[in-house]
């Protein structure tokens, strides 16, 4: 068991949200309680979702063990964003990560994280990550991200953004400075979240190893796709253009803004709207999408950042050509989760 430490001495905060994965917590919770950085550098935030199964258990018997280094809250069920958020109003660390309940990390990984992010005095680290499927009591091994070599450029973070929030650690300083919070939704909170921070972030250094071990589940928030799912793009992009606002960043950062917006839009999010049950729905919501597109960003075609063959599809997508789209960014994205084989 740690000792009692003071407050804002830890090195690393971990917010990490639950809802009903008490199967898998423990060997997520094992892998951050079992980092090499050590119990005097790390603090637990753990937020109870809502949970039905038991979590909540598994949770308390933790933090029992380790009452130096876990926090536990509880919200009614409000998804991620909001979990996260409370996490967030709770950490005490320099430095700020995030993992999902049902995923684990390399022993290694806030060590390292941490000493790259130090040596750089960076606003930012991510690490590439490694995902897998549970089989019939086998883990098979899914699609595995390594990141390009540093520095990173902040506007990497746009153009070629990568939004899971587990592979990222984070100054909390420049998260609390400059209010940077997960959109309230339940879906697509990650780019929000991601993109609101973006422009704070002026040092990004990356770790290439996976430090994240990704579980794909058939239950889990990103492969169930329905359309109220969908609808929460929206809500995501109109809160990430009201923060640009707010906070005075369309002159220095609107038209990255644009392009990443669009790319997100009109590939990933298009992919998902592609797995949507029922062709009425998708027609339904692929309009959407382009009518959105359409309202908030009528200038596209004059953006420096869409180019090449993607650029060109991105900035003259319609109606005729975005079926045959929506297929191959839906057929892209099942591969990316593991549904359907």
């Amino acid at each position: 068991m740690s000792a009692p430490k003071p407050n804002g001495t830890f090195k690393v905060s971990v917010v990490v949200p639950v809802y009903n994965t008490a199967e898998y917590l423990p060997e997520c919770l094992d892998s951050l309680v079992g980092q090499s950085i050590g119990l005097d550098a790390i603090q637990i935030v753990i937020v109870d979702d809502g949970s039905t199964d038991g979590s909540d258990e598994v949770v308390k018997a933790y933090a029992e063990r380790y009452p130096a280094n876990i926090v536990c809250l509880s919200q009614e069920n409000g998804g991620q964003g909001a979990a996260r958020n409370l996490g967030l109003s709770r950490c005490e660390g320099e430095y700020v990560g995030f993992m999902d309940s049902d995923d684990f990390a390399d022993v290694n990984m806030y060590e390292a994280m941490y000493a790259a992010a130090k040596e750089a005095d960076a606003d930012m680290c991510v690490c590439g990550i490694d995902s897998f499927c549970d089989e019939g009591g086998k883990r098979v091994s899914g699609m595995q991200c390594q990141l390009p070599p540093n520095p990173l450029t902040p506007m990497s973070l746009f153009l070629a953004p990568q939004t899971q929030p587990p592979i990222r650690l984070v100054r909390r300083r420049m998260l609390v400075n400059n209010g940077v919070r997960f959109p309230v939704t339940r879906g697509s909170e990650d780019n929000g979240f991601h993109f609101k921070m973006a422009p704070f972030c002026q040092t990004v250094v990356a770790v290439r190893a996976p430090m994240i071990r990704r579980r794909l589940r058939s239950e889990s928030t990103a492969s169930t796709i329905s359309a109220a799912f969908c609808e929460q793009f929206f809500s995501v992009a109109d809160d990430v253009l009201e923060f640009y606002s707010e906070h005075g960043l369309f002159d220095d950062y609107g038209e990255l803004l644009e392009a990443a917006l669009v790319r997100m839009l009109l590939c990933s999010r298009l992919g998902c709207i592609g797995l949507v049950e029922g062709r009425v729905m998708r027609g339904a919501l692929t309009d959407k999408t382009l009518d959105y597109i359409e309202k908030h960003f009528p200038h596209r075609k004059k953006n420096r950042y869409l180019s090449g063959l993607m650029g060109l599809y991105l900035k003259n997508a319609g109606r005729l050509t975005v079926g045959l789209s929506r297929a191959f960014f839906a057929a892209r994205y099942k591969q990316l989760i593991c549904i359907g084989g």
